[in-house]
């Protein structure tokens, strides 16, 4: 006869069982939960063991740097970057060819020979920032003198397209007074040589005709 104390005790652990747990409660139920967990620690152990490995310790050891190295290694690699998104070129402008489309112009000297000076201040991976001056032989064959600065955003490894604000005085153009002009700039990047094109557009009394210019910028120094 099974005492009373035993049947509560039992019953008490089969209403904990929820319905829809049959296989847990069948784990707990006359001793098997023992006997399969242990089933299951062997069996890990085993799959633990017959895993191929280096067996060199070194191997399962995490390497740690101190605070002062990972600090250097942080500020080594921002100079990296700064030089390299920064490398200050100086660059030779060789002047340069014109064409005027329009053809009543009387102003028809399209050899612009001349030299500048071109410095790039800042460079990224998105642009760069410059600013230049030259004199060249205008499209009135006059001496032109000019400044400015600008920005070019790269597209690619060898297109820059953008804009430079410069001063230019010349008797050719506004009565030989100094005046200010926006002019876009297209770069292409040939390595040893760049090829620049810009447009210098009409506008009222300062610049009574439209032109095309071509001029080539090579590297200096960096």
């Amino acid at each position: 006869m099974i005492p009373a104390a035993k049947l509560t005790r039992e019953s008490r652990f089969n209403s904990a069982v929820p319905d829809w747990q049959p296989f847990f409660g069948s784990l707990w139920h006359g001793g098997q939960w023992t006997n399969k967990l242990s089933r299951v620690l062997v069996l890990s152990v085993l799959t633990l063991l017959a895993v191929p490995h280096s067996g060199n310790a070194a191997d399962f050891q995490p390497e740690f740097q101190p605070v002062s190295a990972l600090a250097d290694e942080d500020r080594g690699a921002a100079l990296a970057d700064q030089n390299t998104d920064s490398p200050h070129k100086i660059n030779i402008l060789i002047y340069g060819l014109s064409y005027h489309p329009d053809k009543r112009n009387k102003q028809d000297n399209e050899q612009n020979w001349g030299l500048g000076v071109n410095y790039e201040f800042f460079e990224d991976t998105q642009g760069a920032g410059f600013v230049e001056a030259g004199v060249y032989r205008d499209s009135g064959s006059n001496l032109a003198k000019y400044a400015g600065a600008g920005y070019q955003f790269k597209f690619g490894k060898r297109w820059r397209i953008g804009a430079m604000l410069v001063g230019v005085q010349s008797q050719t153009y506004h009565e030989g007074r100094l005046f200010m002009a926006p002019i876009p700039v297209v770069t292409y990047d040939f390595g040893i040589v760049k090829l620049n094109a810009i447009y210098i557009p009409r506008y009222r009394e300062y610049n009574q005709y439209a032109a095309f210019g071509l001029m080539f910028s090579i590297p200096f120094s960096e």
